[in-house]
């Protein structure tokens, strides 16, 4: 596996707040046609589906809407100057040390929950409450499980929203930390006559219990955006109000407008009447560089942080580019006077959509449906951390890679880190925070994998508060390769979901993804990733401002560590990964040197603490 990181300072910012169109004030009372609720559904008076499958627990599509294949497009000239100056940063990650990393993250439980059989894709869905329900959905049906795995209610979309029929696609769920309640989004239909959105509130933290949803129109007379459909949805929170996107497309399946609408919270989960609902919607919103934004992501709160009357939103170019945009939305769903601004970022190089990807059975995962759009973000402690797919070429070579990306809302800069390896295919990443606190920006990445050797798989991958990263790690096996008879393009994704649990004493989140089942289906698994502070306080060490030498690093017999060592009487102390001490002979040559012997300790990563408690680290071969 490989990764390299960037940065780059010089953004471009233009005004966008004139430029698009706010369609409505802050009250339905404009027009009620455009929607209608609340409709209140108490899952505890509907009847259990019977078709709930067996819960296979290891301490151990609906229907296949089409995505339009046009979404817009900004090439670039890759600069070989610049990849070849960024070339000298790649690093085999098996063998990588990074600097600062303090948590060692693992799979402590997970169990194989809800599927759709015959459909496809799934387009996983997950929100996990402080008091441990799981909300799982897909294209089909919303399950909700105990923290054990113990399934507590299952409902198909059409029971829940009283519909006559079953066009429901791409749901969202969301756990609001500041409310202790959920939200559940999801689309209807593909075609103007027909396209609709839903949002459901949850009136208590018990979600098998009462909700309250109201759905707004899109294409008909008296719509959003009237002869249009509204597809790729994204959503987010802050600590007042509830922010959806999506992409507007006309019935040939062109791209057109995007759609923005900020709700306030409060009322979905008060169920007030439709012309007390405050919301504010915006269309034609224009990115950095004065096109009309596609896939516009609200960055969620990733913490219990202070994150009121503004939301920050990223987007990319899916079809490829060389920028990045920040949107910032300044006022909240009570404010007729809420503006939206944009800002160009730079990247520093090129990005363009993923090849398809391959499978054991040779049956190919189209990719290009996701293409570079940006499938999930989080704000926190003044940054937008954001995840998406391209295909990284160096060195003449191309890779289905992961960006990991970070902006720091002050100045603008972009940090971007990618990961991939050779002959694998990345896709469909979420983000969740992984931090010990609201100043460390630690995170998890959960996405998919597949490739020739490699069923499809779901894994996580750990990045610390520096951007430094460890190798990706599996949450969950893949049986078989996916091949769905009735169609000949294989699709998957088009989601995974990450979500941090916020009252955890200790880093924890909760993911899900499908992967490929023994009966060539997509199934949906749910993990938990949990990880702990080692006892180190690992950071770079100066004594008398000289900084230390540590050498080899990597070692394999005798480790040298020189510096100013004539205020330091004791001898230092080894550590292992576990934050475990360890026995080890250390010689003292004079005031400028230890030797260390770690010829018996096994391969992995390790730190020496010196007495004022600070360490160094390094890699045993």
């Amino acid at each position: 596996m490989l990764s390299a990181q960037a940065q780059n300072q010089n953004p471009v910012a233009s005004d966008t707040s004139k430029k698009c169109k706010m369609i409505y004030p802050t009250k339905g009372t404009i027009n009620k046609t455009h929607g209608e609720g609340p409709f209140k559904v108490d899952l505890k008076t509907l009847k259990k589906k019977n078709n709930q499958e067996e819960q296979n627990v290891y301490h151990n599509e609906q229907d296949n809407f089409s995505r339009p294949d046009s979404i817009p497009y900004h090439p670039a000239p890759i600069n070989t100057d610049t990849l070849k100056r960024q070339s000298n940063s790649y690093n085999i990650e098996e063998m990588q040390s990074p600097n600062s990393i303090e948590t060692n993250p693992s799979v402590t439980f997970g169990f194989d929950a809800n599927w759709c059989g015959q459909n496809t894709p799934p387009d996983n869905a997950l929100a996990v409450s402080n008091a441990g329900y799981i909300l799982s959905a897909i294209n089909c049906r919303l399950d909700i499980y105990n923290s054990s795995g113990d399934p507590l209610s299952n409902i198909d979309y059409q029971t829940f929203f009283n519909t006559s029929s079953n066009k429901f696609s791409d749901p969202r769920l969301i756990y609001d930390q500041y409310s202790d309640r959920f939200i559940f989004f999801i689309q209807y239909g593909s075609t103007s006559s027909e396209s609709r959105i839903y949002i459901a509130f949850s009136a208590s933290n018990d979600p098998t219990q009462i909700w309250h949803y109201y759905y707004f129109n899109i294409g008909t007379t008296n719509g959003l955006t009237p002869g249009f459909w509204f597809d790729y949805p994204s959503v987010g929170i802050n600590q007042s109000d509830f922010c959806v996107t999506g992409n507007i497309f006309d019935n040939s399946g062109t791209f057109s407008e995007n759609l923005l609408m900020l709700i306030n919270k409060q009322d979905g989960y008060n169920g007030v009447s439709y012309s007390n609902l405050h919301w504010l919607g915006w269309t034609n919103v224009t990115d950095g560089n004065g096109s009309v934004g596609f896939t516009i992501v609200p960055a969620t709160a990733g913490q219990s942080i202070s994150y009121d009357n503004f939301f920050q939103l990223v987007s990319t170019l899916a079809g490829g580019g060389s920028y990045i945009t920040k949107y910032t939305i300044n006022g909240n769903a009570t404010n007729t006077n809420s503006t939206i601004s944009s800002t160009k970022i730079n990247t520093l190089q090129p990005y363009y959509p993923n090849s398809t990807a391959t499978q054991p059975s040779g049956i190919s995962l189209a990719n290009n449906k996701a293409g570079c759009r940006i499938q999930c973000a989080v704000y926190l402690n003044g940054i937008i951390s954001f995840v998406f797919t391209g295909n990284y070429n160096t060195g003449g070579y191309d890779y289905n890679s992961l960006y990991y990306n970070r902006i720091t809302i002050s100045n603008n800069m972009l940090n971007q880190s990618w990961s991939y390896l050779s002959g694998s295919n990345y896709n469909y990443p979420s983000v969740a925070s992984f931090g010990i606190n609201s100043v460390d920006l630690a995170a998890i990445l959960c996405f998919l994998k597949s490739d020739a050797s490699t069923k499809p798989e779901i894994r996580f991958k750990y990045f610390d508060n520096e951007m430094n990263q460890l190798s990706s790690s599996q949450a969950r096996s893949g049986e078989a390769s996916v091949n769905y008879s009735w169609t000949s393009t294989q699709r998957w994704g088009d989601y995974t979901a990450t979500q941090r649990k916020y009252n955890a004493t200790k880093p924890e989140i909760w993911l899900s993804g499908s992967y490929g089942n023994s009966s060539n289906y997509w199934q949906t698994s749910i993990a938990q990733i949990t990880g702990y502070p080692g006892n180190v306080n690992v950071s770079e060490v100066n004594f008398n401002n000289e900084e230390l030498i540590v050498y080899p690093n990597p070692v394999v017999s005798q480790l040298y560590i020189k510096g100013d060592f004539s205020k330091i009487k004791k001898f230092p102390e080894l550590y292992n990964f576990e934050g475990n001490l360890l026995n080890i002979d250390v010689t003292r040559k004079d005031n400028e040197m230890f030797q260390l012997d770690v010829s018996r300790l096994i391969k992995g990563i390790y730190f020496v603490r010196f007495e004022n408690s600070q360490s160094i680290k390094f890699v045993k071969e």
